[in-house]
């Protein structure tokens, strides 16, 4: 008995409380079709027809953006991939990569075109074996073509920290 006293007693007290908390003060709550006003807001004129509305500037008309070259065209998603530099020549470059499906480092071909970008070298003939590079490509007809190739540079820092 004591026990549904308690019970009883809390549920008043919380009641209670609640209703003090979110008792509204001498405001009354805004109509569905109302909508309320900041104190301080300005005022805005009451049009009740379309000519008594003040004039507006139209917004200028943007036209669209020229796609960048370095996206892929609508439809064509591009890849990413990274690995060590095997070999480099006759507009491809061979990487050692690994292979999730396989569980193993592969050898694989990237060719590469006039399209494609170089960061932090200017031009293909610069990637020598084993370095560390990033790409981004499209495959077509089976092969990967480069999108973007970029050289990893390592900092001094790192270097300092690795031969520590």
């Amino acid at each position: 008995m004591k026990k549904f006293f308690f019970v009883g007693l809390m549920i008043g007290v919380m009641g209670w409380i609640s209703g003090v908390v979110f008792a509204q003060q001498d405001q009354p709550a805004p109509m569905m079709n109302e909508v309320a006003i900041p104190q301080g807001a300005p005022e805005v004129p009451d049009v009740t027809t379309p000519e008594e509305a003040p004039a507006v500037e139209e917004a200028p008309v943007l036209e669209e953006a020229p796609v960048p070259e370095e996206e892929a065209p609508v439809g064509e998603e591009l890849k990413y991939s990274f690995g060590t530099v095997v070999s480099v020549g006759n507009n491809q470059v061979t990487v050692l990569e690994y292979d999730d499906d396989m569980e193993k480092e592969v050898e694989v071909v990237y060719n590469v075109n006039a399209q494609t970008q170089f960061k932090n070298v200017n031009a293909l003939d610069e990637l020598a074996k084993d370095d560390s590079i990033e790409l981004f490509y499209n495959e077509k007809d089976g092969n990967r073509v480069a999108s973007q190739i970029i050289k990893e540079i390592l900092t001094q820092d790192t270097d300092t920290d690795e031969n520590q």
